[in-house]
């Protein structure tokens, strides 16, 4: 009679047993892990893992549920996740001082339920899914186990059900192996034909650039008809295939859709062909670009998102490697879109679509140089109306000075440009508007002033210096001045207009006064009423300038403002920003045009402590003066001295200037020469300058050395500001960073040194690590 008993109860345990699978099984449905990124494949999946585990676990032997619940304990997730895993872990152990018959399938059932719980929702270590190999290498032995003491009929099922899985994973891996190989050339072509019609589109060639992207988007497009094949979908299902064919169609897709988008722009709005027609935009052309420029830009980040949502620790090196550079390219692409939107969305208003607008330009000669570069010797108005631009009126500096009684007004501006300017009197001399280093500040005191001698409201002003000029006449061609035969192009125009007109046309002759303006009026002409390259050959030729502070711009509208501000053109003086900043200024003080001879070079020599942020430095200025002692115009080369032959003065030749050393560091002593010499400091533009002024004498050297000291962040990388002056001729600067320690002491060894040539404003950083002296 006992033998129904055990028949009774073992069926009642099947029944239990089958009853926690299935509740396992709806658990792991909900877990969070993803074995192929489809979210009901993902379900069904995760339900099945949870119900093999508890129906192979109330079969396998005790070991198992040992290394089962104990992987549980260690990967738990949450504080939930380690006391289930501690239970079943308990449960395990406990089984240990039972004997054999009362280890039933239940009790495996129950640890196997609650540690794939645990498992499925463990915390990821490692790389490279090294979470999911632990787990699955736990659930083979569970298993194998289970198999193991499973009845043959069980064991027959369970052989026929793998050897089905086992082929299915199979033909899913030749299919995707088959898909991936047929679609290759394709793609291949896609990628190869894309990067033809980007560089083309970057050149400004409109037409092979919309043919290449066209082959391009119908390479992507039968790659993608390749990859719709159900053998695509059944890898698709297999975890780790899944995320490769994810990858393959990711890149596919995307790769049609971003040259889609890119072909609309260059063939709807090509805006590297948008010229000027007689000196008239098409804003309404203009205009249309903006939404395919918009629709590239979120495609891109769009698939930017996508690459992202299929990255996996279980990509092949390869793989991964080929879509990390994939996504940097895609990522590169963003900031020039977003600023030609940006352009698109500030040039009707630039432009004179809502009203007429006046511009002023200031051309400047550093010849005879002022803090943001050079004196101003001529100007132009200019009016933008709905697109159209043209040249209103134009003249020498002195008919600015002469428009009004000078005494009658009065120099607007902040109070630090008062305090520092006032004594070059810019509201009498408007050539020395330009003292400030910062151009919004001269585009503010301009205003007041022409407001004041012309009667005219501006919405801007411009700056433009002789190699700007030149830059200029690049994209017009040569021009010829106004009562002149003299051909003026890229190639002589600077040194032309710096110097040589000087020597053509000597003293002030109404000749010679007129020529910078009437250069300036051909030049504005040329541009204003001709035809202009693509747009892509002009922010190619004047970029340069602007970096340069050669070619500025200022307006008073705040939204165009911070447009022009974002691409550079404003010339605002930079902010040290909790780091520090070095800019050396020089300000002609003889009234002649010595300083086109004048070379510059300044070593910046710093010791910094990041622990403390203490900092010391010392920048030499060095200058040579390679003018002749004579030969050339007094209006050139001489001074009040020489001029009126003052016994002992300075001779012919001689360059004087005022010196301005801006820095976040307050100046504490200066010697030119190795004597020691008196300092003027103060502050501007939220930084200490100190100044004092030399003479360089004609084949002669000078040297400046100014101390500074100060505080920076402390704790931070040491972070320099560098923003050179638009100067004459080329200036170099090199900058050394020595690390102390909190003795002072300096290793030399351990110095990094910079040197910049290229005139424009650099932000170098030296991390702690480097300067820290430990």
């Amino acid at each position: 009679m006992p033998q129904p008993t055990r028949t009774a109860e073992s069926n009642e345990a099947s029944r239990v047993v089958w009853a926690i699978v299935v509740i396992g099984a709806v658990a792991a449905g909900f877990a969070p892990a993803q074995p192929t990124g489809t979210v009901v494949v993902d379900v069904i999946e995760r339900a099945a893992l949870g119900g093999i585990v508890v129906w192979f676990a109330a079969r396998s032997r005790r070991w198992t549920w040992l290394l089962l619940a104990g992987s549980a304990v260690v990967l738990a997730g949450s504080l939930w996740g380690l006391a289930i895993a501690v239970v079943a872990a308990g449960s395990a152990l406990a089984t240990g001082v039972q004997p054999p018959q009362r280890r039933g399938p239940v009790v495996g059932a129950v640890i196997g339920a609650l540690s794939v719980q645990v498992l499925l929702r463990a915390a990821s270590v490692g790389r490279f899914g090294f979470t999911a190999l632990v787990t699955g290498a736990v659930v083979v032995s569970v298993v194998v186990s289970g198999y193991r003491a499973a009845r043959p009929e069980a064991q027959r099922r369970i052989r026929i059900t793998g050897g089905a899985l086992v082929a299915l994973v199979l033909i899913a891996v030749a299919g995707f192996a088959f898909t991936v190989r047929s679609s290759a050339t394709s793609m291949q072509r896609g990628l190869e034909f894309a990067q033809r019609g980007a560089d083309s589109a970057a050149a400004g060639r409109q037409t092979p650039a919309g043919l290449a992207l066209f082959v391009a988007r119908e390479s992507f497009s039968a790659a993608q008809r390749r990859q719709r094949s159900p053998l695509m979908k059944l890898a698709a299902a297999v975890p780790v295939l899944a995320q490769h064919a994810r990858l393959v169609t990711t890149a596919t897709d995307s790769g049609r859709t971003v040259t889609a988008d890119a072909f609309d722009v260059v063939t709807v709005a090509p805006y590297r062909d948008l010229r000027t027609s007689k000196g008239t935009f098409d804003l309404q052309r203009l205009e249309s670009m903006r939404t395919p420029i918009a629709a590239t830009i979120a495609s891109t980040r769009a698939t930017i998102d996508r690459i992202d949502a299929v990255s996996s620790g279980w990509l092949l090196g390869s793989l991964r490697q080929r879509m990390t550079h994939y996504r940097s390219e895609l990522t590169d692409a963003i900031p020039p879109a977003e600023e030609a939107l940006h352009a698109i969305d500030a040039a009707p208003a630039l432009l004179g679509a809502d009203r007429p607008k006046r511009y002023l330009v200031l051309f400047a000669n550093p010849a005879e140089s002022r803090g943001l570069g050079g004196f101003i010797g001529a100007w132009a108005e200019l009016e933008a109306d709905n697109g159209h631009v043209r040249l209103r009126r134009h003249g020498h500096i002195d008919e600015l000075n002469d428009a009004s009684d000078w005494r009658t007004r009065t120099i607007p501006g902040p109070p630090d440009y008062l305090a520092r300017y006032a004594v070059l009197q810019p509201e009498r001399y408007l050539q020395n508007v330009s003292a400030s280093p910062d151009f919004p500040t001269v585009a503010e005191v301009t205003e007041g002033l022409y407001r004041q001698a012309m009667g005219t409201r501006l919405d801007g002003v411009l700056y433009v210096d002789p190699v700007a000029l030149a830059a200029l006449l690049e994209l017009t061609g040569p021009v010829f001045p106004t009562g002149t035969w003299y051909r003026i192009d890229a190639q002589n125009a600077a040194d032309y207009l710096m110097h040589d007109q000087y020597l053509r046309y000597p003293g002030r002759t109404a000749k010679r006064v007129d020529l910078l303006s009437d250069t300036a009026e051909a030049t504005f002409e040329a541009l204003t009423d001709g035809d202009l390259p693509p747009i892509g050959r002009i922010t190619e030729t004047l970029s340069p300038m602007v970096h340069q502070g050669r070619l500025l711009f200022s307006a008073n509208d705040p939204a165009t403002e911070s447009y022009l501000d974002r691409v550079g053109l404003t010339g605002a003086f930079p902010a040290a920003g909790g780091g520090d900043l070095l800019s050396v200024r020089i300000s002609n003080a003889s009234t002649n045009k010595a300083d086109y001879y004048l070379d510059q070079t300044t070593r910046y020599t710093v010791r910094f402590d990041p622990a403390s942020g203490a900092t010391t430095a010392t920048a030499r200025v060095t200058f040579v003066n390679h003018a002749p002692r004579a030969g050339e115009p007094a209006y050139v080369l001489g001074n009040q001295d020489s001029r009126a032959g003052k016994v002992g003065g300075r001779p012919f030749g001689s360059d004087t200037v005022t010196v301005s050393v801006y820095s976040a560091l307050r100046p504490t002593a200066l010697s030119i020469d190795g004597v020691r010499r008196g300092l003027q400091v103060q502050r501007e533009l939220g930084a200490w300058v100190g100044s004092q002024t030399v003479t360089v004498p004609a084949g002669g050297r000078v040297t400046l050395d100014l101390d500074l000291t100060g505080t920076l962040s402390a704790g931070n990388d040491y972070r320099l500001t560098v923003a050179p002056q638009a100067s004459a001729r080329p200036r170099r600067t090199t900058v050394v960073v020595q690390p102390t320690g909190p003795g002072g002491d300096v290793r030399s060894d351990r110095a990094v040194t910079r040197s910049l040539d290229d005139g424009r404003i650099e932000h170098l950083r030296v991390p702690a690590t480097v300067t820290a002296n430990r």
